[in-house]
């Protein structure tokens, strides 16, 4: 058979809005100074529970959509949300990371963070991504407007990052040699894209030769925990399975592969992946066994297909 190719949790009410604005300044311009100010004071004032305080950083017509995208309109609002917060919620405390300050109009400022909020009784803190928007009014730096959103969940992009470039849609074409130049090369169709939140990178393909499907399947590449490793689970329409565990050597990629028959036979061999440009890799797989007899090996040129 063809080988198959390489896929609001703590409730502090309505009104949680711990939006803020601290971090390490990265230039000495006068206006990001003043904005890192008022972080300070937004932090404080939430800190010690003063809603009226907290309110006064916002203009008059400012305005704050939380988590849940329930907006308040106007300084009034906002103040009487906080208090409600406050008394709810005594001794709450919010942490706050800046992320970036941008300065598009002299009187315009967009800034944008995380922030992390904490209360007594609380099972554990929550943590927001925010952007907020900074208009100056006769001199002074005032919120306009503060947008939170959840965090986005953990992933595993990190640990796949280098394998991002697979990403797309690509076409393998078996080189020929002295033994293949006779016959109808392999010519397997591959579309690979992220799983959601870029956990997992999914492989679907195609395999045709002399233009009659042979197989389908899909593959899931993911960071495997366990063993710190990048591993793939491969499932072919004959029913058969393959796990591979990958490495990085030099340039390459190498994975080592086990196969499993539906009939319980068992395949194992080496891919290697060398990028030769960003649209064209090469994909040999080589000491490939069939129940511990050799197979041959193969080479296939494979490119990134336009669309």
């Amino acid at each position: 058979m063809l080988k198959r190719l390489l896929v609001v949790a703590f409730g502090l009410s309505l009104f949680i809005v711990p939006l803020g604005l601290l971090g390490q300044p990265t230039n000495n311009s006068q206006d990001e100074e003043a904005i890192r100010s008022t972080a300070t004071l937004y932090r404080d004032a939430f800190n010690r529970g003063d809603a009226q305080a907290l309110a006064a950083l916002f203009a008059e017509n400012g305005e704050n959509i939380d988590q849940t995208g329930f907006l308040l309109h106007g300084r009034e609002a906002i103040a009487k949300a906080f208090e409600k917060f406050f008394t709810q919620h005594k001794g709450a405390k919010i942490e706050i990371n800046i992320q970036s300050i941008d300065l598009p109009q002299a009187n315009l400022a967009v800034e944008t963070g995380t922030t992390q909020t904490t209360a007594p009784g609380a099972p554990s803190p929550i943590g927001a991504q925010y952007t907020a928007t900074h208009v100056k009014h006769d001199g002074k730096w005032l919120l306009q407007s503060v947008h939170e959103a959840p965090l986005p969940p953990p992933s595993n992009y990190q640990q796949l990052k280098e394998l991002e470039w697979l990403i797309g849609n690509w076409v393998d074409e078996e080189v020929p040699t002295e033994k293949t130049s006779q016959r109808v090369a392999l010519v397997v169709h591959t579309l690979c894209h992220w799983s959601a939140n870029r956990d997992f990178l999914v492989r679907k393909f195609t395999a045709a030769v002399n233009n009659q499907i042979v197989t389908t399947g899909m593959q899931h590449i993911a960071w495997y925990a366990p063993t710190k490793s990048i591993r793939s689970w491969t499932f072919d329409s004959d029913g058969s399975i393959t796990v591979g565990e990958w490495r990085k050597k030099g340039t390459q990629w190498v994975v080592k592969s086990t196969e499993t028959t539906r009939t319980g036979e068992t395949a194992e061999e080496t891919e290697i992946l060398t990028r030769d440009t960003a649209n064209i890799h090469t994909w040999q797989i080589v000491d490939r066994t069939l129940n511990g007899k050799p197979q041959p090996n193969l080479v296939v040129k494979v490119r990134r297909l336009n669309n």
